[in-house]
């Protein structure tokens, strides 16, 4: 499975410090979303 998409924005401030731990995490928990549909079609639970 392969996902396309990209989200972007302007952060300011204390926001921008932030940022690279941001996309990271976000990357993270949409990957683990995935994981878990992948898991849930898997196992025909939807």
């Amino acid at each position: 499975m392969q996902e396309d998409g990209e989200v972007e924005s302007e952060p300011g401030g204390v926001f921008k410090l932030a940022e690279p731990l941001v996309v990271t995490m976000a990357k993270r928990q949409f990957q683990n979303d995935l994981d878990n549909l992948r898991d849930l079609m898997e196992s025909r639970a939807l």
